[in-house]
């Protein structure tokens, strides 16, 4: 992927300017893309198929999981994006 599109991409998982889709965990939201989400995971990306809940009201809310786990999971996903890029080699930073 080109360094432009790399930085465009992490510009995108940080503003919340084009968000369509909250998920909800511990009553806390977090505001997302669809299109991120979907391409991280699997998951995610069957979350937001026609007729499922993400998908009719525009919010996700994950049972099982901590609001914790749920921000590492996306500081490693913007990690991973960049690894891949070139832009950032060392993914095992530590998770703050």
């Amino acid at each position: 992927m080109e360094l432009w599109l790399s930085s465009a991409f992490k510009s995108l998982i940080e503003e919340e300017d084009f968000v369509d889709c909250r998920v909800i965990v511990e009553s806390q939201a977090f505001p997302c893309h669809k299109v991120m989400l979907g391409v991280a995971s699997d998951f995610f990306k069957r979350s937001f198929m026609p007729g499922l809940e993400g998908t009719e009201t525009g919010e996700l809310h994950l049972e099982n999981v901590s609001a914790d786990t749920f921000k590492k999971f996306r500081w490693l996903q913007q990690r991973v994006d960049r690894k891949a890029d070139g832009v950032c080699p060392h993914v095992d930073d530590s998770i703050a």
